[in-house]
């Protein structure tokens, strides 16, 4: 009896000490001291980003995509985004000239003006809303039966309908086609085109900086083959390869001479080379490789 006795204490003892180490192993275990005693990655700390987002180099990105939207609507041929097809080339044209044009070869004139954003100018013949909802401001054509149809968006009603019959208008649009000889155009607006390059930088922006923070595959729209993403990491890290004290970091509302200047110096080789090793870590962060990037133009 009192060997089997000592043999219970003694498997009560072993099972209280067994419980007492599992308790005291969970709270460890949820405090998150275990994983550190045994030196364990953090999760946050393989997450972080190669360092924190420098808020001047995207200002100066934003005002360098501005630049280059505005390019791309010129046809410029240093325009990054105009090249990657990004943003069309703004093509100045009557509407008299464009209807005759579609009149005189249709098959020509969709190649010559269907792959460019179209300022068309002309005289108001009348404005109507069609079955959508939408204003449609008519424009002088050829002949009075077949006036030129541009449809707008309905938070351009107001200005829609302010216009009234011999008054010139300026309208910026998509060709839409070319039915029983009337030319329709789509998306038509005023003409804010630096408001216009604003929007998209600002958009572009955005997401650029979500982005850098939280590293992957980028979410740009309409960008299939990774021209813009490629494009604007390598502004973002020509941004942070200029000194603090940059003129390109001065208050500016539009890109200064000064700052153009700067940049268009610069090959991306060169950024990479004054980053030491910077700019490799934050292409292996946004997981794109650093191979073909273009030149800043």
């Amino acid at each position: 009896m009192k060997i089997s006795f000592n043999k219970t204490i003694t498997l009560g003892v072993v099972i209280g000490l067994i419980v007492i180490a599992v308790f005291v192993l969970g709270i460890v275990w949820k405090s998150g001291s275990f994983s550190q005693s045994i030196d364990m990655p953090s999760l946050s700390a393989s997450k972080a980003a190669p360092e924190p987002v420098n808020i001047q180099a995207l200002g100066l990105v934003q005002l360098l995509l501005e630049e280059d939207y505005l390019s791309a609507l010129t046809g410029s041929q240093t325009s990054v985004l105009g090249e990657a097809k990004l943003v069309k080339p703004l093509h100045k044209v009557s509407s008299t000239t464009l209807a005759a044009q579609f009149e005189a070869n249709e098959l020509v004139a969709h190649y010559r003006f269907g792959q460019s954003t179209l300022a068309v100018s002309g005289y108001v013949t009348g404005v109507r809303e069609n079955a959508s909802g939408k204003p449609v401001i008519e424009l002088e054509g050829t002949q009075p039966m077949f006036d030129v149809q541009a449809e707008t968006s309905v938070r351009h009603k107001q200005l829609a309908f302010a216009l009234r019959s011999g008054d010139k208008a300026l309208l910026i649009c998509d060709l839409n086609g070319y039915v029983l000889q009337v030319l329709h155009l789509k998306n038509c607006a005023p003409p804010h085109v630096r408001e216009d390059a604003e929007r998209y930088a600002t958009k572009s922006i955005q997401t650029l900086h979500q982005w850098l923070i939280a590293g992957g595959a980028p979410t740009f729209e309409n960008d299939q083959h990774g021209d813009l993403s490629r494009f604007l990491a390598s502004l973002y890290l020509l941004g942070i390869s200029l000194p603090a004290d940059s003129v390109c970091f001065a208050e500016q509302v539009e890109l200064s001479r000064e700052c153009s200047e700067i940049v268009t110096k610069i090959a991306f080789v060169d950024v990479l080379d004054a980053l030491k090793g910077r700019g490799e870590r934050w292409f292996e962060w946004l997981a794109i490789s650093t191979e073909g990037l273009p030149r800043v133009k």
